[in-house]
């Protein structure tokens, strides 16, 4: 029952915590800054495997957190948004840095049930792996254009974020420039 409370309290915090910082679309300049699903999951099963005695096995979450659980969690959360700004500073669109790394997040939260559930790495690997491929899949940005929009063009995923993603709905749909 200790277990079930700390895990529910872990859970609880982390997602407070992440919440108060974070929007969903900075609309100033269209970026997809909050944690989403992945980091979340992450942090939620990482802190339960913790408080249930289990061990953290990235050593640079464990060197900095010590092994405390709700530490951890908020983090893992940080290092997620971390990667998510390295890959947009290198060239990587913000909408596929936050798919890619959201997707790393489901496969780690896979990871982790698989483990508590008592799993084998022969299963608890490919368990990890079909998470994070659904997940792909399930959040693909296939481009699909309509006119009602803030700019005048929807995506399959949302608004278009960038002049790419409206050139390419030119021709598609009428934009409202």
């Amino acid at each position: 029952m200790k277990i079930l409370i700390t895990g529910c309290a872990s859970i609880a915090t982390v997602i407070a915590l992440s919440g108060c910082a974070a929007s969903s679309i900075d609309t100033v300049n269209n970026k997809l800054n909050n944690p989403g699903l992945g980091s979340y999951g992450d942090a939620a099963t990482t802190a339960i495997a913790l408080s249930s005695g289990y061990t953290e096995m990235n050593p640079l979450l464990n060197g900095l957190a010590g092994g405390d659980p709700l530490t951890t969690a908020v983090l893992s959360i940080g290092l997620k948004a971390g990667g998510k700004e390295l890959l947009t500073m290198n060239g990587v669109k913000e909408d596929t840095a936050h798919r890619s790394v959201e997707t790393i997040g489901i496969a780690a939260s896979a990871w982790n049930i698989g483990v508590m559930a008592g799993a084998s790495t022969g299963v608890g690997l490919p368990l990890a792996l079909l998470a994070g491929y659904a997940y792909w899949e399930w959040t693909d940005t296939d481009k699909e254009c309509s006119g009602d929009g803030p700019y005048g063009v929807t995506l399959h995923g949302g608004v278009a974020y960038d002049a790419e993603d409206l050139e390419y709905c030119k021709g598609v749909v009428e934009l409202n420039e």
